[in-house]
């Protein structure tokens, strides 16, 4: 059974995120991206910025590959491409945090804000720590953001296999 479980483990994740418009499709990196635009939430705090390492050439917004020393620690775990000129993604903006079977989301003091819509009241609320929900559609940036996200917990699904 214990080996049962840790398979599990690595193939389904604690929660993921699944990039609900077009710009959010296209602002993760497409390693990142599973079936149905998905992005695996496994470690936590799991980390999100924007991507600062991109030049405009020949009219497009290109990544530039900087060789980083392997011993350096990322500041996110997911950079998000964001090609606007009034950016909405700030290079840490925000963090899924995991404290016991409950997910909060925390504002990483980005610049301009996340917010959370529920799926209950379809409310957004604003501030610097939420808790998040099953279901919950987190956007990033100011209102009107085209960065939404679908919240997906799996908690239920690992309660099948308790330590």
């Amino acid at each position: 059974m214990e080996e049962k479980k840790r398979v599990i483990e690595t193939v389904i994740p604690l929660a993921a995120l699944q990039a609900l418009t077009p710009e959010a499709i296209e602002a993760v990196p497409p390693v990142f991206l599973l079936g149905e635009n998905v992005v695996a939430l496994h470690q936590f705090p799991y980390r999100i910025g924007r991507e600062s390492r991109l030049q405009r050439m020949d009219g497009e917004v290109q990544r530039v590959i900087r060789p980083k020393p392997s011993a350096t620690v990322p500041n996110n775990d997911l950079y998000l491409i964001d090609p606007f000129l009034s950016v909405n993604i700030s290079r840490e903006h925000l963090q899924i945090e995991k404290h016991e079977e409950v997910f909060m989301l925390q504002d990483r003091g980005s610049a301009t804000g996340t917010s959370i819509i529920r799926k209950d009241s379809g409310k957004a609320e604003k501030g610097n720590s939420f808790i998040l929900n099953d279901g919950d559609i987190i956007s990033i940036g100011t209102e009107g953001s085209p960065y939404l996200f679908k919240f997906f917990s799996f908690s239920e699904i690992r309660v099948l296999f308790p330590d």
